[in-house]
């Protein structure tokens, strides 16, 4: 059982069975975060979240890829682990990432073993990613992109607009076994951009 909603609502028991746990676990170790054995994730989100125990903690060990964990959060202590343990991913929230960026201790941090920044749980604004794409160390990733829930983006609004000629107001990262339909609170069917595993960009009908 896993409780959700705390952050909009009172928090709901959600069940989860040992087959549904199984594919977000593929999920995450697959597609969202490209896992393999020479990975290293940094795991300081909170491990009652289903963020932090699956997305840091459980998606690297079923990968097999190495796990460093530093708890609680505090900016100098993560620049450090993710320079003494050569941490390659780094599952975060948009605060979080906020704060390391405005952290004393970021200039002389050595960043340079990052390749992928994920942000979820949250909203991520745009000026944020952009901000961390800026500070990361060339081929460090993407930089923070968010969650299923808090509409993904893993493209820049100039990306988008070079591609698509329009910013929309979703931009989706389609994970497997999903379909997609976006539609407007009236039933009637959006326009938007969607980023599946496979496939780079293309508008969902």
């Amino acid at each position: 059982i896993l409780y959700t909603s705390g952050s909009t609502g009172r928090p709901k028991g959600a069940v989860l069975s040992h087959g549904a746990l199984d594919a977000a676990l593929e999920s995450w170790a697959g597609p969202v975060m490209a896992l393999t054995t020479a990975d290293c994730v940094l795991a300081t989100l909170p491990l009652s979240h289903s963020f932090g125990i699956n997305g840091a903690l459980l998606a690297p060990l079923r990968a097999g890829a190495r796990v460093a964990v530093v708890e609680p959060f505090a900016p100098p202590a993560v620049l450090a682990a993710i320079a003494r343990h050569r941490v390659t991913v780094l599952p975060a929230v948009a605060t979080m990432f906020r704060r390391l960026l405005e952290s004393p201790a970021l200039a002389e941090s050595d960043l340079g073993s990052l390749r992928h920044g994920l942000s979820g749980a949250a909203p991520c604004p745009w000026e944020l990613a952009e901000a961390w794409q800026r500070r990361r160390p060339p081929g460090g990733g993407p930089g923070p992109r968010r969650g299923a829930s808090e509409r993904v983006g893993r493209a820049s609004p100039d990306r988008l607009l070079a591609e698509h000629g329009e910013v929309p107001d979703e931009v989706l990262h389609v994970h497997f076994g999903v379909d997609l339909s976006p539609v407007d609170g009236q039933g009637g069917r959006e326009r938007g951009i969607a980023l599946a595993p496979d496939v780079e960009g293309g508008h969902v009908p």
